[in-house]
Parts: C-alpha cells; sequence; structure tokens
C-alpha cells in the first residue's frame, strides 16, 4: 500500500508491504487531515520511529473486523487517537495511507449520513471540545489568544455553547478577563496574559507546544490565578455537532490532495485544513 512515513526528518510518500494484525480492525481510509502534530513528527521536532506512518485525523471505511467485534464490514468510521500507550501515528502507524488498523477501542462508528470529509474533523472538534470541561461559564468574559484554524474553531465551539461574552483575538486589547484561552504560547507572552486576567482568573492552555514554558510563579500566587490544561473533550458530541453542521466546519477546510502531492502542502496547513485523500493515489510513489 502507498503511505506517508517520516524518514530523515522529511515527510516521504512510500509503497510498503505491510501485515495486519486480525485482532485489530482494518480500515480503508477516505479522508486523513494535517495539523501541527504531524508536521512536527516529519521534521523530527517530535521524535518518532523510524518509518513511521503519519497522521491521526482521519475517516474511513471498515474493511474488516474481528469475528466478536460490534463493527461489521462498510461501516463509516473515525478515529480516537489516544490509546494507551500513546498517540496514533506517533507511537503506532497512523492514517496517511490507503489502509490502517487499530484497535478496536479506537474506533467510533458514524451516522451513515455524515459527510466523510467532515467526519475526518471529528479529532479536532473533539479537541476544542475540551475547554468546556475547564471551570468557565457563558456569563464569563473571555479572549481566545491566538490566529488560525485551531484559535477561531474553539471560538465557534464557546459561541455554540451559549458564550456571548468571549472575543477572539491574536493581541490583548484590553484587560480584567474571566479567562484567556491560549492557543499558541510562547514564554513572553505569559507576563502579558497573566496581568490581563482579573485577579483569581484562569489561564487556560490549549495549544501543545513541545517545548517548555517560563511560568512567573510568583505572579500567579499574588493574583491567585488559576491554571488549567484542556486536552480532549467528547468525541461523541464532536460527530454530533459536524452531524447537526452547527459550528460550520467547513469554513475551516481548504484543498484536498492526493497522497503523491500531499508532503508539497505541509507547510500549508495553518490557517485551513487540508486534506489528503488516498482513494487518489497519484503519480507512482517511491518503493520501500
Amino acid at each position: 500500500m502507498y503511505c506517508i512515513q517520516s524518514i530523515n526528518n522529511t515527510p516521504t510518500v512510500r509503497k510498503i508491504t505491510k501485515q495486519f494484525s486480525p485482532a485489530n480492525v482494518w480500515i480503508q481510509i477516505h479522508y486523513a487531515g494535517l495539523c501541527r502534530t504531524d508536521v512536527m513528527a516529519a521534521k523530527g521536532i517530535i521524535p518518532v520511529c523510524k518509518n513511521r506512518i503519519l497522521g491521526h485525523e482521519c475517516s474511513g471505511i471498515v474493511v474488516y473486523a474481528p469475528a466478536n467485534s460490534s463493527l461489521k464490514k462498510g461501516m463509516p468510521v473515525t478515529i480516537n487517537p489516544l490509546y494507551t500507550d500513546g498517540f496514533l501515528g506517533l507511537d503506532m502507524n497512523g492514517a496517511f495511507a490507503e489502509f490502517m488498523e487499530v484497535p478496536e477501542s479506537m474506533v467510533l462508528s458514524l451516522p451513515s449520513n455524515l459527510n466523510l470529509q467532515k467526519a475526518a474533523f471529528t479529532e479536532p472538534v473533539a479537541a476544542a471540545l475540551a475547554v468546556m470541561n475547564c471551570d468557565i461559564t457563558p456569563k464569563d468574559t473571555g479572549l481566545v489568544l491566538g490566529k488560525g484554524r485551531i484559535a477561531a474553531l474553539t471560538f465557534e465551539i464557546l459561541k455554540n455553547h451559549g458564550f456571548t461574552y468571549v472575543q477572539c483575538s491574536e493581541t490583548i486589547t484590553k484587560d480584567n478577563f474571566d479567562f484567556i484561552i491560549e492557543t499558541n504560547v510562547q514564554s513572553n507572552d505569559i507576563m502579558h496574559i497573566l496581568s490581563s486576567l482579573r485577579k483569581k482568573g484562569i489561564l487556560i492552555l490549549k495549544s501543545r507546544t513541545n517545548t517548555n514554558i517560563d511560568i512567573p510563579t510568583k505572579t500567579i500566587v499574588e493574583r491567585e490565578i488559576r491554571i488549567q490544561g484542556a486536552h480532549y473533550g467528547s468525541f461523541i458530541k464532536a460527530i454530533q455537532l459536524l452531524q447537526e453542521d452547527s459550528i460550520n466546519c467547513q469554513q475551516f477546510f481548504g484543498p484536498t490532495h492526493s497522497l503523491q502531492t500531499f508532503t508539497q502542502h505541509f507547510e500549508d496547513q495553518e490557517e485551513h485544513k487540508i486534506f489528503c485523500s488516498p482513494l487518489d493515489i497519484g503519480a507512482v510513489c517511491a518503493e520501500s
């Protein structure tokens, strides 16, 4: 099968021979989306093992399920990339391939009327929904700090849940917020963020930077600032929102590429979600 692997810190399209385990579910990938994590893994910023198949945002069709599985051949599905030993596309082979195998516990069945490209956006929506697990309420004043797709999607999620006193901006133009959600924080941003929160305000960490951030503990203690991490919300809720189209997810979608041309667009992924469709193989790829 054809796939995209991290080879010498470069995303590379290859044709490989792969044997799948009969204990796992086998999925034909229809759409796979690109995110920062994939780009960092491809470049070696996030270490992955040699020849790792990248990708974790996807949708597809079951082509095989174990005999005792609740899943059946032909069912449309998406994936929760979290599993006990790590993360899809980093610690196990991922979705940038014609076919993929995963344990059944990672597979989520989809409504038959949900478009598979939209379904491939389940993981980003579930990630954005994580802020709803934090100690915030619709009456609070808030700021989603950042630019690009992740900040905009988080803002859409808040509006969908009744937050009317929230804004989205790449700069801080006022202060005394009840909460600030950062989406790409740097060490030199922290003091400005903290000073823009009211006393006992909440800083919600949403970005998954692979570097450490300096935290001014004295300021946090004196102003009694709370810090919460926001990892993932409900994948079932994410599927429901996509089915209802209540967050207009297609405003975030960019073009869809073949596997062959997808690697040429790894730097294009910040403003819009770009996809590959392994059903479109493209030109002949490198052999394994």
